[in-house]
């Protein structure tokens, strides 16, 4: 992923899809000095001032003051919450799925009880196999644990006020439903139903 293509995505992000966005950074190795390991860390030195106030001018996120020069930029992040329109997340960690069957039995479960609201969605597949499901809601609240395995990790959780997300075009996220310009608004009831059916 080049540098170029980042900083162009995120001109799209924020100019033609009005999302507050953020830029994530490569941390240093420790057990090989001069590498560096691609994680899920701003590569600003205040991302939260981004959940008040977006940054109007893509390159802020790359030259601009709150930029991390220590951190190489590698990605993108969305950031959830109020800033983006009640933006929230809905994260299916599927790593942490011992029985391998919670994706396929999300999307049969959801299309049963909300058939018109799956396809709606903006669906992005992650780094570890996993899903993002995008939506915007007039209620929204902080990140939330809705279900976990025999072991305690979590397999259904949100990202909600005070939360964000990896996003394309970060190294193996990739859209595979829908678009940033068209999340879909969904009810407070159509919410909880989502919720717990994910419970």
């Amino acid at each position: 992923m080049t540098l170029d293509r980042i900083r162009a995505t995120a001109t799209e992000y924020i100019k033609e899809n009005k999302l507050s966005i953020l830029t994530l950074g490569k941390t240093p190795d420790p057990k090989n000095p001069g590498e560096y390991l691609e994680q899920k860390r701003p590569a600003l030195l205040n991302w939260k001032t981004l959940q008040n106030k977006p940054i109007e001018n893509p390159e802020d996120l790359f030259t601009g003051e709150l930029v991390n020069s220590k951190l190489p930029i590698y990605g993108l992040g969305v950031i959830t919450g109020a800033v983006n329109g009640n933006l929230e997340v809905l994260d299916i960690d599927t790593k942490n799925d011992l029985k391998g069957w919670i994706w396929e039995d999300l999307k049969t479960q959801i299309e049963n009880t909300l058939p018109h609201l799956l396809e709606q969605f903006l669906i992005v597949q992650t780094v570890s196999g996993g899903y993002h499901i995008y939506f915007r809601c007039e209620t929204i609240e902080g990140n939330l644990k809705l279900a976990h395995n025999e072991s305690g990790e979590a397999i259904l959780e949100t990202r909600g006020e005070g939360g964000y997300v990896v996003a394309p075009p970060t190294p193996n996220y990739k859209s595979i439903q829908g678009s940033y310009s068209s999340i879909p608004d969904i009810t407070p009831e159509e919410r909880e139903t989502l919720f717990s059916i994910c419970r």
